[in-house]
């Protein structure tokens, strides 16, 4: 698929893992904070600092797994390393596959109606080069209740970015998003898909290796975790 599969350049950015205990360095505070004795202030962290990348801790979270395919590991490295560029100066120079429901949608389903295209929303991150990330407003942010864990992909939209990628033009039905999307050069697209079986009849069609069901617990614990 074209991206890169070295983890020569992830470099540990926020994390610093001691022989002990975790602890999390805020470079522009320059503050530490020990994980173990202080999860209330994760906590605060993790639902307040959208624009502070979860993902570069040093292990990922997807090599353990014997069921994901390479070419969708090989996505989730590439997607690190290109969020890790991304700054208000440059963000025009990359593009974005972003999965929204906003309180102003008039129709966006259950959580699991929104979330279940996760495989196939990522088969169309990989095709078309796009860095995948996920925006909801109604009824309340994503964030509120699930995470991306430590060592996952972090699909968080920054604070300062929304304004540029989150509104606009959406589809809403598989067949016309990807006809959409295949043919975009715009630098975001938006996707609100409704699909009562999220889209897998479409990915075990398309995509050779382990389907939609085998693979769709794997992909979860890599791109969610509970709110703290």
């Amino acid at each position: 698929q074209g991206f890169a599969s070295s983890n020569d350049t992830l470099k540990k950015n926020n994390l610093i893992h001691t022989r002990n205990t975790s602890i999390l360095y805020n470079q522009d505070f320059g503050q530490k904070l020990n994980i173990n004795e202080k999860n209330k202030m994760k906590s605060y962290f993790v639902k307040n600092w959208t624009d502070k990348s979860l993902d570069t801790f040093e292990r990922n979270s997807w090599d353990d797994s014997t069921i994901l395919p390479q070419w969708m590991k090989e996505y989730f490295v590439w997607h690190r390393q290109e969020r890790q560029k991304i700054k208000p100066s440059n963000w025009k120079q990359f593009r974005y596959l972003v999965m929204r429901c906003l309180s102003t949608d008039s129709r966006c389903g259950g959580t699991a109606d929104r979330i279940k295209t996760i495989p196939l929303t990522i088969y169309w991150a990989v095709r078309t080069k796009r860095i995948l990330m996920i925006y909801w407003s109604r009824p309340a942010a994503l964030e509120e209740f699930l995470v991306p864990p430590v060592g996952g992909i972090d699909w968080r939209v920054p604070n300062w970015l929304v304004e540029h990628i989150v509104h606009g033009q959406y589809a809403g039905a598989v067949p016309a998003f990807e006809k959409w999307l295949l043919n975009s050069t715009d630098v975001a697209v938006r996707s609100k898909l409704q699909s009562y079986n999220g889209g897998s009849l479409y990915y075990n069609e398309k995509v050779k290796g382990p389907k939609f069901e085998e693979l769709y617990h794997d992909l979860w614990r890599i791109c969610f975790t509970p709110s703290p």
